[in-house]
């Protein structure tokens, strides 16, 4: 049996949920797309002074960074897929939420994820 799904015009390519080794470790996606091109994408999690939660991006050759602040157990994520690559003329997103569970002492990250893939080559996600 085989099963597709999608969500509008966008194919899902991946999507799951992953708990980190440590609170604040980070999640490492790798992408090997059908024609051998690679990317990966960082989620790290960090902690700063303020206590207003955001994410910083940043890309390095074919290594996606986000940065996310003051993550925690509020559980928090993306308003809207972001587009993180195109391959083969279409275009890739990513949409994520992430929480901080269990007790005090003994909690861990969850992240859940999904990865689009736009079925219609050209079109972008804002021109709709």
């Amino acid at each position: 049996m085989q099963i597709n799904l999608s969500s509008g015009m966008y194919s899902i390519v991946s999507s799951g949920q992953t708990f980190l080794f440590n609170l604040d470790e980070n999640l490492k996606i790798d992408i090997i797309a059908d024609n051998n091109s690679h990317f990966s994408i960082i989620l790290e999690f960090r902690q700063d002074s303020c206590d207003d939660q955001k994410i910083d991006s940043k890309s390095d050759g074919n290594i996606i960074t986000l940065t996310c602040f003051n993550f925690d157990d509020k559980g928090t994520g993306l308003a809207k897929p972001i587009n993180i690559a195109q391959i083969d003329g279409k275009d890739v997103f990513l949409m994520f939420w992430s929480y901080a569970e269990g007790e005090e002492e003994r909690k861990v990250r969850s992240v859940k994820y999904t990865i689009f893939m736009n079925n219609n080559v050209g079109e972008n996600v804002d021109e709709r």
